[in-house]
């Protein structure tokens, strides 16, 4: 999954580079630390009882500080008694590889009421109330590259009472659930079970919770309720994977009032519901539910579901329950072998709400299947359906340019107001190595895939034929600005090769703003970054190579199993066939800590400055590392851990100027480990220079769009 820096990720790195080197507001602290806040600073590491306690960090930290945690069992929760300031972050940070833990406590992190605190790195388990409090207004916070599991209680992360601009980035969650009996009372809905387990969500937000990120992160199986219940209205979903057996993967059911504008983009969804039968620590209604959704939307209103994989699930449902659902836009997703892959429903009042103005658009939605041969609470066949639209309450909603493809015989059932008419197909979009799919969730396209250049347009410009860096198009409810959390979205004009930058979207009138000077024409299309004449319909864009401009600078590749290894940290190492890796095969370095190391000479042919990108493959076991050359280092480091395996394209390492053609040290340096990797190993599928008189293509296949 590829993750957007933003400002506050910019502005830690900035500190974490000043401090240490200057030995200024960083502290150390140990589980067995007991010196004076004074004496536990240094740029040096401390640890024992030359470090501090928590309990003493907590008391002292100020705006600036970066306190480091040395590994061990900590018996204190980390809850600081201070704010940190947009320009001065408190970090709680792990040092190093270090496994920092925080067993048994009412809590791991209470930031109630604080604002601009990071905590990044620690293990947080079985805790008796929420492993994280996000209540009464804090703000501006960041919880990354954790590792949560369980909690004895409703809300894993507390998100609650206003909230907001709080990141939850690339962390670990997963729950349990201890079957101690089969205490079972049928029809009683509101019968306790005497088994033990938690939490019911992994994450928990009420209605006034609002621009908050939670990205890259990793929603394991053991939620009792759902992986995140969330009743805010604009926050970003983006870039996760969720599989959560026992229940629902996300559910955004609203509680008092409409939700707006949430963006549910480029996440994977596996399973949800599928061992709903094993959910013995919910209720009796969860272990009797036979419907369990990827994702539920109640009452949803200018929603962004995009680039989204879903698979071995019950349903994707977008219903006006409780509220009117309105305008909301579904498109380019990839709804694989789901009993129901798609879902609009009415809601159940009587009369139920109106449910209108959806756009469901470049989507493939293929093989429904009640896989598990799940009956309802009745014993009677729960029906496969690609799409079912229910209610003759929906209106003006429009299903246009989709496939549909039910080779398993699911159900299409498009209800009588569809706007579109007939205007979807249904074929085989030939998937890559569509038999292993169900498993790591890839769905791909082959090269010569039927979706391919066959989407549509989201939008066409409705200004005069002109230029500026402002515009009106006839449908701006496709796009985001980035609600100043992460930046906004990237468009591409129909027969143009550039993407350009939205900086400012308004929904009423229709008027998109970008970040350059740019040119148009009256009824120019519109859509996301895309390869070819015209976008494809899924969830994955292909991208074919592009040749480079005439006069432009052609790069140079070199194959990663081809390179002269000269020197190792002494870890095995091999080359590893793939179909899909450059010339087949792409070098794999079995690296098991943070140091390993291997270098390889590169022969230079061109001397100056070159941009340097690489190709991997990722893998749910893969490490993060640093490039050097000759001792420098170059851009900085890459995380290679994905949840899914797939290719991973010209992903910039930076530019090096090199003074004269020869051979070059090509070092590769496993620097760090995503808490949710299982291994340190890194691949080297090829290594692209580009001289600087050009910019290279920058792609990236991601579980979306980039």
């Amino acid at each position: 999954m590829k993750v957007n820096f933003t400002s506050l990720t910019i502005t830690i790195l900035i500190l974490f580079t000043y401090n240490l080197a200057n030995g200024q507001g960083v502290y150390w602290v140990d589980n067995n630390g007991s010196s004076p806040w004074s004496q536990a600073q240094n740029s040096a590491p401390l640890s024992g009882g030359a470090a501090a306690s928590i309990s003493t960090a907590n008391a002292n930290a100020q705006p600036g500080d970066i306190i480091y945690m040395r590994g061990g069992d900590y018996n204190t929760t980390i809850r600081p008694n201070n704010s940190g300031t947009s320009g001065s972050l408190i970090t709680f940070q792990r040092y190093q590889g270090e496994k920092v833990v925080f067993d048994g406590l009412r809590n791991c992190v209470v930031l109630d009421k604080k604002d601009y605190i990071v905590v990044d790195g620690i293990y947080c388990y079985r805790t008796s109330k929420a492993w994280v409090v996000l209540d009464n207004g804090s703000s501006n916070n960041t919880i990354k590259n954790s590792v949560f599991e369980t909690a004895y209680n409703w809300d894993g992360i507390s998100m609650r009472d206003g909230t907001t601009r709080n990141t939850i980035l690339n962390n670990s969650f997963l729950g349990t659930c201890s079957r101690t009996s089969d205490f079972v009372v049928p029809g009683n809905v509101s019968a306790v079970d005497t088994n033990s387990g938690g939490p019911a969500d992994f994450i928990y937000m009420t209605p006034n919770t609002s621009y908050n990120l939670i990205e890259g992160n990793d929603f394991g199986n053991g939620a009792l309720h759902q992986a995140i219940m969330s009743k805010a209205s604009y926050n970003i979903y983006r870039s996760n994977i969720f599989q959560n057996k026992l229940h629902t993967n996300l559910g955004m059911m609203t509680g008092l009032s409409p939700m707006f504008g949430n963006v549910i983009e480029s996440n994977v969804f596996l399973d949800a519901g599928k061992d709903y039968l094993l959910n013995y620590c919910g209720s009796v209604r969860d272990k009797r539910a036979r419907y369990h959704n990827q994702i539920v939307v109640g009452g949803g209103r200018n929603t962004i579901i995009r680039g989204n994989v879903f698979t071995g699930g019950v349903n994707v449902e977008n219903t006006s329950l409780r509220f009117e659902a309105l305008d909301n836009r579904v498109y380019n997703n990839t709804h694989y072998r789901n009993i129901i892959n798609y879902f609009m429903y009415a809601g159940i009042t009587n009369p139920p709400y109106d449910y209108n103005g959806e756009v469901f658009i470049n989507n493939i939605l293929a093989k429904a299947e009640n896989f598990d041969n799940r009956v309802d609470e009745n014993g009677g066949t729960i029906f496969a359906y690609e799409i079912k639209v229910d209610w003759d309450a929906t209106s003006g909603n429009s299903i246009c340019n989709n496939n549909i493809w039910n080779a398993n015989g699911g159900q299409i059932v498009l209800g009588s107001n569809n706007t579109c008419g007939n205007s979807n197909m249904n074929i085989d979009p030939k998937f890559v190595n569509e038999a292993a799919v169900a498993s790591d969730s890839v769905l791909r396209l082959q090269a010569f895939s039927p979706m391919i250049d066959a989407g549509s347009w989201l939008t066409t410009i409705t200004s005069s034929t002109g230029s500026g860096t402002v515009f009106q198009v006839d449908d701006a409810k496709f796009f985001f600005g980035g609600y100043g959390m992460v930046e906004g979205d990237l468009i591409q004009f129909e027969g143009q090769n550039t993407p350009i930058r939205i900086t400012d979207v308004s929904y009423s009138d229709n008027r998109i703003t970008v970040s350059q000077n740019t040119s148009w024409t009256n009824g120019l299309g519109i859509a996301l970054p895309y390869s070819g004449n015209k976008p494809d319909i899924g969830a994955h864009e292909y991208y074919v190579a592009r040749l480079p401009e005439p006069g432009a600078a052609i790069p140079i590749t070199y194959e990663g199993e081809d390179l002269l290894v000269v020197s190792s940290s002494g870890d095995d190492m091999l080359n590893s066939n793939n179909a899909e890796a450059s010339n087949g095969q792409y070098f794999l370095y079995k690296s098991d800590t943070i140091g390993d190391y291997v270098t390889f000479n590169v022969t230079i042919a061109q001397a100056g400055e070159q941009m340097i990108s690489l190709d991997f493959w990722s893998h749910i076991s893969r490490g993060t590392i640093q490039l050097s050359i000759d001792g420098t280092n170059v851009g900085s480091p890459v995380d290679q851990n994905r949840r899914s395996q797939f290719l991973v394209t010209d992903i910039d390492l930076g530019y090096y100027n090199f003074p004269s053609t020869g051979i070059y040290q090509f070092k590769f340096t496993n620097v760090a480990r995503n808490a949710s990797s299982g291994n340190h190993k890194f691949v080297i599928d090829l290594i692209r220079l580009t001289a600087n008189d050009t910019t290279p293509v920058n792609i990236i296949f991601t579980n979306g769009f980039e």
